[in-house]
């Protein structure tokens, strides 16, 4: 499946011959890549594909068939390069992930090249790709997308257009219950590459800064956009036809008519608003304290249990509309629906050390959760530190202590109705989120 590679200053990786530059902020044939396994075993990747995840390895595909690949002196600055070969070790990758165990659109990614133990990296005052240095910051952070017909619909994979707007963002224009709404529509983010089941593999590495963690606790991703590193204007897309026309500039009318559309949707917006009723009815019972800010994406819950301090993370949901046709027939009514990731951490207030559970919500009456890594540190530093042991997957626990965690998350507050009200939250969240937007725009278009 394509996908698009965009540094943290707005620009796409392209690849034109040997030369791997990010020069534009476009998504055309120059720009598109896809994922694929590390072996160059051709009849694997025709195989059944799954979705890529944190510390898969993988090769990343240009669109003329070659591969990009890190120089054996990448660490004295020479940039990337591409290679024809399916089973060169310079053009094996292991990815790292933002906050979450799978790839989904707009998710940030990290690539590591375990040959040359560099992580791929652009620098705002160059055009080119380099690989000099084995760290995990702004400079190294790849925000992966999909094909603009496929942001906003199914899974990758499945080929569809996205239908004409007919006014509605996700669940707007039902006053279903955002729950319902969630657990009836398609995932609308997993990365299928071209891997074959079992091909991928999350092995271990001897050098110091593999065991990177999904970078723990929520910050400041923001709807996915990669962080910058310096104070530089993110280049939109937007903005290469501007520079076409240069000399035409906004008139009144023309804001006017903009801010008179805007109030249209505003309206229609906040007619159709209703928070769910789990959300008052949960907080209203329970003795977590919702902290969120108007304006920024990250929401979290607090509560004290004696010395320990519980605190649960996560983000508000892209939108998605459930009711929409999509080209060439229905949706896949075996969809699975989009789960919310989330972070529970219980630390202790007098020494800073604590464990994170790094957790996704899920269907079902009996568990409404799955766990992925569980991290433990010894100290806020540790907390914090980008290349911290990350812990093992929940799931390769020996089956005691897997029964002991569950009964301290249990203890803790985690309950079927608390992740009923992350769900509704997340959704809740970029309702209102969006109905700011419009207002802010609206304000604007009207100075």
């Amino acid at each position: 499946d394509t996908v698009y590679l965009r540094v943290f200053h707005g620009r796409y990786i392209e690849v034109q011959g040997k030369t791997v530059d990010c020069n534009w902020p476009d998504k055309g044939t120059w720009q598109a890549f896809s994922f694929c396994a590390p072996d160059g075993d051709a009849a694997k990747e025709q195989g059944s594909r799954r979705p890529v995840r944190h510390r898969d390895m993988l090769r990343i595909r240009a669109h003329r068939g070659s591969f990009l690949a890190v120089p054996s002196n990448a660490a004295t600055g020479a940039p990337v390069t591409t290679t024809r070969s399916k089973t060169c070790a310079e053009a094996q990758f292991e990815v790292f992930l933002q906050h979450t165990s799978v790839l989904k659109h707009r998710g940030l990614a990290y690539f590591f090249s375990r040959a040359t133990a560099t992580t791929l990296d652009a620098d705002e005052d160059e055009s080119g790709i380099r690989a000099r240095w084995a760290d995990f910051g702004d400079w190294q952070a790849f925000a992966v997308e999909r094909p603009p017909e496929l942001q906003r619909h199914v899974a990758l994979g499945s080929l569809t257009k996205e239908p004409p707007r007919q006014r509605q963002r996700g669940r707007r224009g039902s006053k279903d219950s955002p729950i319902k709404a969630a657990a009836e529509r398609p995932s609308t983010g997993d990365f299928l590459g071209s891997f074959a089941q079992g091909t991928l593999g999350g092995g271990s590495c001897t050098h110091k800064f593999v065991d990177k963690p999904m970078l723990p606790a929520v910050t400041r991703l923001v709807a996915g956009v990669a962080p910058r590193a310096s104070g530089g204007v993110l280049r939109a897309q937007a903005l290469r036809p501007l520079l076409h026309s240069k000399h035409r500039c906004f008139s009144m009318p023309s804001m006017a008519k903009v801010a008179k559309d805007l109030q249209a949707e505003i309206s229609h917006e906040q007619e159709q608003y209703q928070q769910a009723k789990e959300i008052q009815k949960f907080l209203k019972s329970t003795d977590f304290k919702l902290v969120e800010t108007e304006g920024d994406v990250n929401m979290q819950l607090e509560r004290t249990v004696g010395d320990k301090q519980v605190t649960i993370e996560w983000q508000l949901t892209s939108p998605f509309d459930p009711t929409a046709d999509v080209e060439g027939g229905d949706q896949d009514a075996g969809a699975e629906y989009e789960a919310t990731d989330f972070c529970i951490t219980l630390e202790s207030k007098s020494s800073g050390a604590g464990v994170s559970f790094y957790c996704s919500t899920q269907t079902g009456e009996d568990h409404r959760y799955v766990i992925g890594n569980v991290k433990s540190f010894a100290s806020k530093e540790e907390k914090e530190s980008m290349s911290a042991y990350n812990g093992p997957e929940f799931e390769d626990i020996d089956e005691k202590l897997q029964e002991s965690l569950d009964e301290l998350l249990a203890e803790a507050g985690i309950s079927t109705e608390l992740c009923d009200f992350i769900d509704a939250m997340a959704l809740d969240k970029e309702q209102r989120e969006y109905i700011r937007w419009l207002s802010n725009l609206k304000e604007f278009m009207e100075k």
